[in-house]
C-alpha cells in the first residue's frame, strides 16, 4: 500500500503547481488552512474536540451550508446505491458523525491540490476491532470562507467491515476467514 500513497503524493504534489482554472473561487485555501480544516474534520468523526470546542460545534463551524458528502466505500457498507449522496445534508453529516462509533484517523499527508480542494490521506489503525488497519483518501471541497462544501472519500471498506464485525464472504459463497 505504500507505493499507492507514493503514487498518490506525486499526483498531489503535480496538482498543487497547476493554476487554477474557471470556478468562483477569490481566495484560495492555504496550506496552513488545509491542516487546520483536516485536524478539526477528523476530530469531528473521532468524535473527538477540536480547538474550536466539542464535536457538533465544530462541525456546525466547519461545514457549509449545502455540505453533502458521497463515498461508494461508505455507501458499499451502508447498503446504499453506488453513486449516490453518502450524506445529503450538513444536517445529516452532523448527526451521522455523532451516531456512528468514533472513527480516530492518523493523518500522512495533506496536500492543497487546486484553490478549493484538500487531499488528505490517512490510516486508521484502531478502527473497531483494530485487527485491519483502514487506509483511505479524502478530498474536501471548499468556499470563500474555507468551509467544507463537499466531501468524497474512499476507504479499505474490507478492513473497516472486519474491524466492525461484518461476515464477508468470496463471490463463491465461501466465507472470508473460515
Amino acid at each position: 500500500m505504500k507505493s499507492f500513497f507514493t503514487v498518490l503524493s506525486a499526483i498531489a504534489s503535480l496538482a498543487v503547481a497547476a493554476p487554477h482554472h474557471g470556478g468562483h473561487h477569490n481566495k484560495c485555501i492555504s496550506q496552513s488552512e488545509a491542516e487546520t480544516l483536516v485536524a478539526r474534520y477528523a476530530a469531528v468523526i473521532a468524535g473527538q474536540p477540536s480547538d474550536l470546542g466539542g464535536p457538533v460545534k465544530t462541525a456546525r463551524a466547519i461545514a457549509a451550508k449545502g455540505y453533502s458528502e458521497q463515498s461508494d466505500s461508505a455507501n458499499q457498507l451502508g447498503g446504499l446505491p453506488l453513486g449516490s449522496l453518502t450524506v445529503a445534508t450538513k444536517r445529516d453529516w452532523i448527526y451521522e458523525s455523532q451516531n456512528n462509533p468514533p472513527f480516530p484517523t492518523e493523518t500522512q499527508a495533506v496536500y492543497v491540490t487546486d484553490c478549493n480542494k484538500v487531499t488528505w490521506l490517512w490510516i486508521s489503525p484502531n478502527f473497531g476491532s483494530g485487527a485491519y488497519p483502514v487506509q483511505g483518501i479524502h478530498l474536501l471541497t471548499t468556499n470563500d470562507d474555507c468551509k467544507l462544501t463537499m466531501v468524497n472519500f474512499e476507504f479499505n471498506s474490507f478492513a473497516a467491515a472486519l474491524d466492525t464485525g461484518y461476515t464477508i464472504f468470496y463471490a463463491n459463497g465461501t466465507q472470508y476467514g473460515a
